[in-house]
């Protein structure tokens, strides 16, 4: 997959009463959680964002059917907090498939920027 075309799968926890957990896929993760900052007027805590894998199943869609049972009534990407969710996301870092804000930013931002220059 190239580089423009990369796709993240992103947890986040809404750091309110409601301590729900968002499942959600973005080109632009960053841009993503700062939309979502806004809306929802509290901080987020990022749990973890990774790569889509098609061959690993890290994807969105099968990652919702994994915790269906934990899904927030009338809701498709908001989860009730459960440390089933926060054993599957330290499993994906435990093999080392978390990205860090530097990659997702070289992938996404400026993928040609050269390494030595730092990022924006």
């Amino acid at each position: 997959m190239s580089k423009s075309n990369q796709s993240y799968v992103y947890f986040i926890q809404l750091q309110n009463e409601e301590n729900l957990i968002k499942i959600g896929q973005s080109k632009t993760p960053l841009k993503r959680l700062k939309e979502l900052r806004y809306f929802h007027k509290t901080d987020i805590k990022i749990l973890l964002i990774t790569k889509s894998r098609n061959y690993g199943n890290v994807t969105e869609k099968h990652i919702h059917k994994l915790f269906k049972q934990y899904r927030k009534a009338g809701s498709q990407d908001w989860f009730h907090y459960d440390n089933s969710i926060l054993a599957y996301i330290n499993k994906l870092k435990k093999y080392g498939l978390a990205e860090n804000e530097k990659s997702i930013y070289a992938n996404i931002i400026n993928p040609f920027q050269n390494e030595n220059e730092g990022v924006y």
